[in-house]
């Protein structure tokens, strides 16, 4: 009874976190096409033909096809699985004319042509976050482009900035559900590095 019991909350919890990123998606999806902001695409093709990394510009207009990678090269959707910036994109954000940006984070469309249904694809979006990573990049990046002499203060100073304003609060309950709850929705989030990936 106890089982069954524990796999119909499981069930529930699975559902409920399901309806969370339909309901994102469509947020942002409603977003992206009323204000036409420029985003990251990420085309998921079937089988062995891999990935591609796309960007949206001039106010939503323009489509460019950047990078084609093979599904072994998994970095990129490791981060975005994360809902976090790649920092290995960093340099290609740096060298477009548009601001791929809002308020500090990327809006990222996937494309998954994976599983057509009448020759349409299925699109989630999601909010990719600063990271640590990205954020040093980002305080390497712009003491590259000053012509001002940086000490190494100036550089931590700098850098303890953008944490501040970046990082997500600090929780300290001492509760076990905040733990658990944490723990089920980040455990729960759909998954682009898999197995079922290259399928």
């Amino acid at each position: 009874m106890c089982q069954k019991d524990n796999n119909d909350k499981q069930s529930k919890l699975r559902e409920n976190k399901n309806q969370d990123f339909s309901t994102q998606t469509n947020i942002l999806s409603s977003f992206v096409e009323q204000e036409r902001l420029n985003t990251l695409i990420i085309n998921l093709y079937p089988g062995n033909e891999g990935y591609s990394i796309m960007l949206r510009t001039n106010g939503g207009l323009q489509e460019v096809e950047t990078t084609r990678l093979a599904y072994e090269d998994d970095d990129i959707l490791h981060y975005i699985d994360k809902e976090t910036i790649p920092p290995a994109l960093i340099d290609l954000f740096d060298n477009i004319e548009d601001n791929i940006f809002h308020s500090g984070c990327i809006i990222a469309e996937i494309r998954d042509y994976r599983h057509l249904t009448d020759n349409v694809f299925h699109t989630n979006y999601v909010l990719l976050k600063p990271n640590d990573h990205s954020l040093v990049c980002d305080v390497n990046a712009l003491v590259g482009r000053s012509s001002a002499k940086w000490s190494y203060q100036d550089r931590l100073t700098l850098e303890s900035k953008l944490l501040l304003k970046t990082v997500d609060p600090l929780c300290l309950e001492a509760s076990q559900q905040v733990f658990f709850i944490t723990s089920q929705t980040s455990s729960q989030k759909p998954a682009l590095k898999s197995s079922t990936l290259k399928k």
